[in-house]
This record gives structure tokens, sequence and C-alpha cells, in this order.
């Protein structure tokens, strides 16, 4: 394997599965065992052991028959800080926890489906709060500016409104992470 100290900037990408709870505020709560969950980093080094960063990470799921498709998402933007805790040139040095908050929102849609159409994006309604999150796992150094990453994401969003009151989501996720 490869240890290495980590450059100043990076870009990653992100995506697995993971559950989705929603705490509806007409219909009560509702928990989706599957759903898509893409993630998108951005951040600076300032020291060894420390990144901040800005951070998207969502999770959506698409259910229902025809002719009727539902649609159900919670997402984030947020600012958060990343944590090296190991030793960066020996076999710890790939363990990274991150925390942050920010902007969050749920999305709900109902899509008509009709046979050998085109599906539309339907009627959908947006929903926005404030959000925290929490990361943690593991990158593996595949060259010298390139890691893949195995993690877990757990993400809580407080909406407060009218369909969504609160939403959770959690998931195990695969990264791709470029450093320069």
């Amino acid at each position: 394997m490869r240890f290495q100290e980590r450059p100043t900037w990076m870009v990653g990408v992100g995506w697995g599965f993971g559950r989705g709870f929603f705490d509806d505020a007409e219909l009560g709560e509702h928990v989706y065992r599957s759903g898509s969950a893409p993630q998108i980093h951005f951040g600076w080094k300032p020291s060894t052991r420390f990144m901040v960063g800005t951070h998207y990470e969502a999770w959506m799921i698409e259910l229902g028959e025809v002719p009727i498709k539902i649609r159900r998402s919670l997402q984030n933007l947020s600012l958060g800080l990343t944590w090296y805790p190991g030793n960066p040139v020996g076999p710890s040095g790939g363990i990274y926890l991150r925390a942050g908050g920010g902007l969050g929102w749920a999305g709900t849609a109902e899509v008509p489906v009709e046979e050998e159409e085109a599906q539309t994006h339907g009627k959908r309604i947006d929903e926005w709060g404030v959000s925290v999150f929490g990361d943690a796992g593991y990158e593996f150094w595949i060259s010298g500016n390139a890691t893949i990453s195995a993690g877990l994401s757990l993400n809580y969003l407080d909406i407060g409104e009218s369909i969504v009151d609160a939403g959770l989501f959690a998931g195990g996720l695969l990264g791709l992470t470029l450093y320069f």
C-alpha cells in the first residue's frame, strides 16, 4: 500500500446506497430502506491534520407504480471540517472524520408515467431548512494525487415545513478524490 501526506487542495465525488427517514408533518413517519446517496466535496488543507471545505450530500428514491411515481429526496449544502487523526505517512493516515452544517432541503414530487412516453419531472415541492452531517472513512492512495475511499455518512435535516418536518439519511459510500 502507498502512504503519503495529502496535498493542499482536493475535489472528490462519492456514491452509495442508504436508508432515508422522513417525519412528515401530516402523514407521520416514513422509513425507506434503500436509496441512492451521491456526494461532492471541495476542500483546502490549512494544516497536516485538518481540511475545511464545501460539501454536497444527498439521498434520493423513486417509488410507486404506473401511472404515478413518487420521488423523495433529502439534500444538503454545507461547510465542514475534516480531521485526519492518523500518521500522514503511515497506515493510519488514510482515516478521515468529517462534520459540518449548512442549508438542507427536502424534495417531494409526483411524476405521471405513461407507457412508451418519456418521463417528465412532474410537480415537485422543495422545502428548506438546516442540516448537519458527519462522515467517517478510509482513503486508499492509488497514485500520487488520487485516492479511492470507503466510508459511512449520516445526515440530519430540520425542515419544519408543511410536508417534511425533519429528515435523516445514512449510507455506505465509495469515493474518488483528486488532490492537487
